[in-house]
């Protein structure tokens, strides 16, 4: 009996160390994508969904599936067409600190509600914080995304809306601003009680971002606090009621990268779910900056880490590069198609009837009319039409730019594209751009000069950045054996730290020209501290009268390899 005792002790033993030895890569969701929310539905084949912010960015609130956290599918996008709301295309800013904010994720008697915040106007003692629920029954279809119901916040100033219902079935939504409100809600009508202030966190600055889970009969606060910088954190409380008093963790904060030496740090902005083993996960949002937090121009990503729980509070692993933790749920995924956005290599034809690729984002609306696929004039290439604004753009109104782009969502990648573009007026401009925001981007285009001649230019805007001098425009005549000719434009990261921009002719493409190399700080932080790069193609006629037409083809993106720790790198699986 002893002996049977033994070895049963033994053997859950080494089932425990198994179940811990899995180990998994940060971040799962690469580049632009902060502020995640998770959950898992067991009924529907035990699947995972995540939500992230997209800011000015559109389409709008990326929707991911997988079955074994590691390998994740876009499915739709929440915000899909502008008349969802039209309120985006009004926002009057040029930063990355307007649009669509913050978004929650969670599911409530068979249908998908997701709740996020609309800021139309990013100027302190003018902005205006909308609180939206967007509802569905099929999160896999972009056409069954509702429109957004506005939950009254009856004057409330507050942001990072979650959803919540108790046992009774009443809804609650929890925002944050400084404090943490939690309001009863009629998401139907968007009719509200008034916000009441829950918890003013810790004593950290700007408590937001909360999420509530109920566990053991106890009501658990979930919030982010000590601003969006490397003093970035997360707090819990607890309760015996919905709508509390709250008691603080006096092990807070529970997680965060501050005074580390971490390579992920700004770790924040938290959610906590279960898989169908009933073990708990968290996803947080991260920058691979160092403490130095100079140069990240990806921005804050998704990463993923165990949870455990004694019999009160739960513990959160610290975020690294390369996890160890539960034993991944599920059927481990092979990589698909569909992973173009989050990993693995893409090209891109624009063959007869074919789609813009879903992962692929304009800045604000598009003009639909600016954008057209394999025209009988120019078969398998996308037609560009010029914008008046340029990227940096008129920022006195939310004109749309001409830019067509997708996330850089590798340390290390290659770039290419070729483009077809003759001007004939000066201030015609087309080419290929590294994008943060209107303020901040790197650009290398073909440009009509004012003396008539074709030029290459090289380009760094740096509004965003004013303490920040950009290197001088780098200008070259065309060469006339090249004028009229379709030019491949590459952009590289041999290092995450620089840029790498040549050029060709598609028709001698071993002639490659370097023309010149930029400091990633450039598209990191200030103006775009929310967000990540984009690297994107373009076409302008720059406030001008100009009408000539770019056609981009033979779009290749090959990312190759993460960097997980500082100056260690793990090659992209491009299967």
């Amino acid at each position: 009996m002893l002996i049977s005792i033994f070895f049963q002790a033994v053997l859950f033993v080494v089932h425990a160390v198994a179940a811990q030895n899995s180990t998994f890569s940060n971040p799962i969701l690469p580049g632009f994508h902060p502020d995640p929310s998770c959950i898992f539905v067991e009924e529907l084949d035990s699947t995972f969904f995540c939500v992230t912010s997209t800011f000015l960015a559109f389409p709008g609130i990326p929707v991911y599936s997988s079955k074994d956290l590691k390998n994740w599918n876009l499915i739709s996008h929440v915000f899909n067409h502008p008349s969802q709301y039209p309120g985006l295309g009004k926002v009057l800013t040029a930063s990355s600190e307007g649009g669509i904010w913050a978004p929650t994720i969670r599911r409530h008697d068979g249908t998908f509600y997701v709740a996020a915040t609309l800021v139309d106007y990013y100027e302190p003692e003018k902005r205006t914080f909308i609180n939206l629920v967007f509802t569905s029954i099929d999160p896999s279809n972009d056409d069954a995304w509702s429109d957004p119901v506005e939950i009254d916040m009856h004057g409330v100033q507050a942001i990072d809306p979650d959803l919540f219902w108790d046992d009774d079935g009443q809804a609650y939504m929890l925002t944050g601003w400084r404090k943490i409100y939690q309001s009863a809600v009629d998401l139907q009508t968007g009719a509200s009680s008034n916000p009441v202030n829950v918890w003013k966190g810790t004593g950290a600055e700007k408590p937001e971002g909360p999420h509530m889970y109920k566990k053991d009969g106890h009501y658990y606060l979930l919030v982010a606090q000590g601003g969006t910088g490397i003093t970035h954190s997360v707090a819990i409380a607890r309760s015996d009621h919905v709508s509390g008093p709250f008691e603080g963790y006096t092990g807070n904060p529970i997680l965060t990268a501050k005074d580390t030496l971490n390579f992920f740090q700004c770790v924040g902005h938290a959610d906590l779910f279960q898989d169908a083993n009933g073990r708990w996960w968290g996803v947080a949002l991260s920058t691979r900056s160092g403490p130095e937090y100079r140069s990240y121009p990806m921005g804050r990503e998704t990463v993923l880490y165990p949870v455990t729980w004694d019999d009160e509070w739960p513990g959160l692993d610290p975020v690294y590069g390369n996890m160890k933790g539960w034993e991944m749920p599920g059927i481990s995924q092979q990589p698909s198609s569909d992973q173009q956005a989050t990993r693995g290599s893409e090209s891109v034809d624009f063959k007869p009837g074919s789609s813009i690729p879903p992962h692929w984002k304009f800045w604000r609306f598009p003009e639909p009319s600016s954008y057209t696929i394999s025209s009988p004039e120019h078969p398998n290439s996308l037609e560009l039409s010029p914008s008046s604004s340029n990227l940096t753009g008129i920022l006195t109104e939310a004109h749309p730019i001409t830019l067509i782009s997708r996330r850089q969502t590798a340390s290390l990648f290659n770039f290419s594209v070729d483009i077809e573009f003759s001007p004939t007026e000066a201030g015609e401009e087309a080419g290929v751009s590294i994008f943060l925001t209107q303020l901040q981007h790197i650009d290398l285009s073909i440009q009509l000069a004012k003396n008539g001649s074709q030029v290459l230019r090289l380009q760094t805007t740096a509004y965003g950045k004013p303490n920040l001098e950009p290197p001088v425009p780098r200008t070259l005549n065309l060469p006339r054996s090249w004028t009229g000719e379709k030019l491949r434009m590459y952009i590289e990261a041999r290092d995450p730290t620089i840029y790498s921009f040549h050029m060709a002719r598609t028709n001698d493409p071993l002639d490659v020209r370097q023309f010149g190399n930029v400091s990633a700080e450039y598209v990191t932080g200030g103006s775009g501290s929310y967000t990540g790069t984009l690297i994107a193609a373009y076409n302008t006629n720059n406030n001008g009268t100009g009408t000539a037409k770019a056609w981009i083809s033979r779009w290749r993106y090959l990312p190759l390899a993460q960097e997980v720790a500082r100056g260690v790198f793990e090659p992209v699986n491009n299967a």
